[in-house]
């Protein structure tokens, strides 16, 4: 029987965003960014760790705690509206021709 190596992608990473604050996650290639974001929507299942977002389901509910990494299948999809990724490549992910406010306010005017 093999044995699969396991390899600590992201390892002591923590931050706290408050209502309304946007995070930018930089770094060298490789070190971790595209995964942490991936781990963070639940993209991929991490090994060990907790992601926790304090939000509301619905636009009228009170906020409360939701611990993104036991939820249901429904109830994520309803929470990653509230969330973003722009990937490293920007040729992938963002349009050339379009101005930088532009590709900023999109997603906003889609999720209301």
């Amino acid at each position: 029987q093999r044995h699969k190596a396991q390899l600590k992608a992201v390892d002591g990473v923590s931050f706290t965003l408050q209502r309304g604050e946007t995070l930018g996650l930089v770094g060298e290639s490789g070190c971790g960014k595209t995964t942490a974001g991936r781990v963070i929507l639940r993209l991929i299942e991490p090994t060990s760790g907790s992601v926790t977002l304090t939000t509301s389901l619905q636009e009228h509910e009170p906020r409360q705690e939701h611990d993104i990494f036991s939820l249901k299948k429904e109830t994520l999809r309803l929470l990653r509206r509230q969330m973003q990724i722009v990937f490293q490549d920007p040729y992938g992910s963002l349009n050339p021709r379009m101005t930088v406010g532009t590709l900023l306010r999109e997603p906003l005017i889609i999720h209301n």
